[in-house]
């Protein structure tokens, strides 16, 4: 079978490995889309591909016929929305991880919206993708909690450590011809929105909880949580409990005082 990689990071190689070695999967492209072209991690992936030629999504005007031909495709980590005459040119269609549950949590930010409302547990969904955003069938599904210490850097990792270790249930049942992957119900769910600088900002009236979610969904190499110090808004690394240096106190509203560390002014 021949299948194409769209991806944003090396680490969708190592779902290939979860395949049986007699699997006669041939990866006739990677594609990266263009919001991301000069990342690292997307430069990473490129070099990594060796001999596979790679091609980059256009976000506006890009053509079918200009890929090989391909019988499937993966989508790991991807950052760009795939139109509906691309997915159409596979006939098994394109095989998805979406970080998020569904439908409770659809669209291309849920990690950090998760973080924001406070949930313990965190969404690994394989989906077939179709024309509207995470509503096409789902064929394997599971939970990892995260706790109130953990950030979204490290909730990323565990949940690309989990689409990695489901993988191959999901591709076995998305390539039998059998079996249906279950068509998720969306009005039991949401559509969450790209987010936006002003998503960041803490504001007066918050509670000690939506301020440290705040913060700990939004670490750096994302844009961070603002609060705002005379007439700027500053990015917060943490949130303490005791006051420390360069730091900006804020009173929630469960009468709490905490101390939010300003982006670069440690001590």
């Amino acid at each position: 079978m021949n299948i194409h990689l769209y991806a944003t990071d090396k680490s969708v190689f190592l779902l290939l490995q979860q395949l049986p070695e007699d699997s006669q999967i041939n990866v006739t492209a990677v594609i990266v889309p263009q919001n991301r072209e000069y990342t690292k991690k997307v430069n990473d992936l490129v070099k990594m591909s060796g001999d596979i030629p790679v091609y980059i999504q256009k976000q506006t005007n890009w053509i079918a016929s200009e890929l090989p031909d391909a019988d499937m495709a993966i989508s790991w980590l991807y950052s760009q929305f795939i139109p509906l005459r691309i997915l159409k040119k596979y006939s098994y269609g394109v095989l998805n991880m979406h970080g998020g549950k569904v439908p409770q949590y659809r669209g291309a930010n849920v990690l950090q919206w998760a973080i924001i409302n406070g949930e313990t547990e965190l969404g690994v969904t394989w989906h077939s993708m179709v024309e509207e955003i995470d509503a096409g069938p789902v064929w394997k599904e599971s939970l990892v909690s995260v706790s109130v210490e953990d950030d979204a850097l490290y909730a990323r990792e565990l949940l690309i450590k989990e689409g990695i270790r489901t993988f191959y249930s999901a591709w076995i049942d998305c390539v039998d011809p059998s079996k249906n992957g279950k068509v998720p119900n969306l009005s039991k769910g949401k559509y969450w929105p790209p987010r936006n600088p002003e998503d960041g900002r803490i504001y007066p009236g918050m509670t000690i909880n939506h301020v440290v979610n705040m913060v700990r969904a939004l670490p750096k190499p994302w844009p961070e949580a603002t609060i705002k110090v005379g007439d700027l808004w500053k990015e917060v690394d943490f949130v303490s409990m005791l006051p420390i240096g360069n730091s900006v106190p804020y009173e929630t509203t469960d009468q709490k005082v905490v101390y939010l560390q300003l982006s670069n002014e440690k001590n």
